[in-house]
């Protein structure tokens, strides 16, 4: 029943060739995150294809980058609004916001430029019910607006891709592939498609690339201080990002499997690739929020 009226919502937006498949393989894993009044949300496995539903189907809740979705979930559930999530791959983390949110005000705008993923992205929206809270976005996010070369890595390993990115000197082993994307920047798309709306939330992982992100959405951050995830990586550009952290009064949280620690310069932590950028004003209040998903806080 739920592969056929997924099947007919691709259908409906025109990835017939993609509903077919998901009838044949009738393949989705279903978790649901454990807070008060959360409703389920559902993935496609594509037979293993995709990571995060493969961890999803194998541990549960906490089988995908534990602890950041119940970091994310704990801040969506705080802040309502608007939430951006920029690289939203197959859409995890855009249905545990819709999913976790306290009411149906939350919105989720998901960003995604590599159409084979963005396949997936959409047949996940169709798995679920609350699917149609999210929009998406086929374009990259940058420092500004314009065209740009997506590079992807060799896909031999035969997964859903994670990693192509618009740094070209990200995974530059074996062959590769470029694609041609259209980009925009955040302060661009929330006034155009934003709807006067607050943001609350935004997460990027873009790899590599996070600090162009910050740059192109300086008037956001001005006007709304959300919250911010980013992930640093030993290519991340550390001193870019911590230029833009300071440049607009926010704290660093690297967030750790058991711990957080605030107030650091930005760095990478083979431990912690996962960071919250919570606004100054707000700090006593966000490090309370982390605090409630079991971390240690250290300041």
């Amino acid at each position: 029943m739920v592969t056929t009226r997924v099947s007919a919502q691709l259908r409906r937006v025109g990835a017939k060739g993609f509903a077919d498949r998901l009838v044949a393989a009738a393949d989705i894993v279903t978790v649901t995150p454990p807070y008060p009044g959360a409703r389920a949300l559902s993935m496609v496995r594509v037979k293993g294809a995709d990571q995060i539903a493969g961890a999803l189907g194998g541990h549960g809740w906490l089988g995908f980058e534990r602890p950041l979705p119940d970091v994310f979930a704990t801040l969506v559930r705080a802040t309502g609004g608007l939430v951006l999530d920029v690289g939203a791959n197959t859409g995890f983390y855009a249905l545990v916001a819709v999913a976790v949110a306290a009411d149906d005000s939350v919105e989720v705008h998901a960003f995604e430029p590599f159409p084979p993923v963005i396949d997936l992205l959409r047949a996940n929206l169709a798995v679920n019910r609350s699917g149609d809270r999210i929009r998406v976005f086929e374009v990259a996010i940058g420092a500004a607006a314009g065209n740009a070369v997506l590079h992807v890595p060799d896909p031999s390993h035969g997964l859903i891709e994670t990693s192509a990115s618009l740094n070209p000197e990200f995974r530059v082993e074996g062959e590769r592939s470029t694609v041609d994307v259209a980009v925009t920047t955040l302060d661009a798309h929330v006034a155009s498609a934003g709807r006067g709306r607050r943001v609350g939330v935004i997460k990027v992982d873009v790899e590599s690339l996070e600090h162009e992100v910050l740059a192109g959405a300086s008037d956001l951050l001005a006007r709304d201080r959300p919250y911010v995830i980013v992930e640093v990586l030993p290519t991340s550009d550390i001193e870019a990002l911590e230029v833009m952290r300071s440049a607009c009064s926010y704290v660093d949280v690297c967030v750790r499997p058991d711990s957080a620690v605030a107030g650091s310069a930005v760095a990478f932590d083979p431990d912690g690739w996962n960071h919250l950028f919570v606004p100054e004003e707000k700090l006593d209040r966000g490090l309370a929020l982390v605090e409630s998903c079991g971390l240690k806080v250290e300041r």
